[in-house]
């Protein structure tokens, strides 16, 4: 099958992540997925390829593999670490395979590195009323979050140095249908009908869906987010804007103006559309003025 313009390498590819995101690729019509694994493997759909590497970070993907690569994300990791894992280990896996990964696919042309990180990078509990940001100082509290801290550094640098697009992503606890680790044991604890005492417990943890990680990975390849405190602005450039309110940030209201794009700026910056929906912002966020 000749690749499409939309192929999409994944690591990962056999895991709780990539094997879902694998599934919502292949639903879009024209996408078609390079499956990066340790093992060989074989997928039912003649639209995904799959390559076994053996150890990602001992790998070298062959030559002209990323050639017809849009996109690639990076799935694979260390992530349940037994308390004996070796540093070095889980830093060649975690940090030194995705900066090879990502120099291979600067190197070949990829447009865009999305890499699946951890909110463990920014540490490992909040105040009350202050939940992470990704302006806070990272703050990881165990090797893993280390790790994951590291490569987004080392990545960051890359792209500065190469011109790669780079996608950071920091979910928290992700659950869904083949989830493993402590989640997937209490699962089972609830199932057999085990008592938890959650009444005495005074704790709150943000966990993330799958499917709703799934659709930030799979979002249209020609999204870009940008913040910024300039009504007009955000109206001018935005197909939807979210408003958000001062700390902490909670979305107050999305917001898709209705603008012809078509038009050129000045007839944009006159358009009635426009001007409602300048008008419409303000009236919302006037009361934090």
């Amino acid at each position: 099958m000749p690749l499409s313009a939309d192929m999409n390498l994944v690591t990962g590819a056999t895991g709780f992540v990539g094997s879902s995101l694998i599934a919502a690729l292949l639903q879009e019509p024209a996408w078609s997925v390079t499956a990066i694994t340790r093992r060989p493997w074989s997928h039912q759909s003649p639209k995904v390829r799959s390559v076994a590497v053996g150890d990602l970070a001992e790998a070298c993907l062959p030559a002209g593999l990323l050639a017809d690569t849009d996109a690639v994300v990076h799935a694979a990791a260390m992530t349940s670490l037994p308390p004996t894992a070796a540093a070095e280990r889980v830093r060649a896996v975690n940090v030194g395979a995705a900066v090879a990964l990502a120099r291979q696919a600067a190197k070949a042309g990829v447009r865009r590195f999305l890499f699946l990180s951890s909110i463990k990078v920014n540490g490992e509990e909040t105040a009350p009323g202050r939940p992470f940001t990704a302006q806070d100082t990272p703050a990881p509290q165990d090797l893993y979050g280390r790790s994951k801290c590291e490569a987004e550094r080392a990545l960051q640098a890359l792209a500065e140095e190469t011109g790669l697009e780079l996608v950071i992503i920091r979910p928290s606890l992700i659950y869904g249908p083949g989830v493993g680790g402590n989640f997937a044991q209490m699962v089972r604890w609830v199932a057999r009908g085990v008592p938890l005492p959650f009444a005495s417990v005074n704790n709150k943890r943000t966990l993330l869906a799958l499917p709703n990680l799934l659709d930030l990975l799979k979002i249209e390849k020609k999204t870009v987010i940008f913040v910024t405190h300039s009504i007009e602005e955000a109206a001018y450039l935005s197909d939807q804007i979210v408003l958000l309110s001062q700390r902490p940030g909670t979305v107050l209201r999305l917001f898709r103006p209705n603008i012809e794009r078509s038009k050129s700026p000045d007839e944009i910056r006159r358009d009635k559309n426009y001007l409602d929906a300048v008008d419409e912002i303000w009236r919302i966020l006037r009361q934090y003025v």
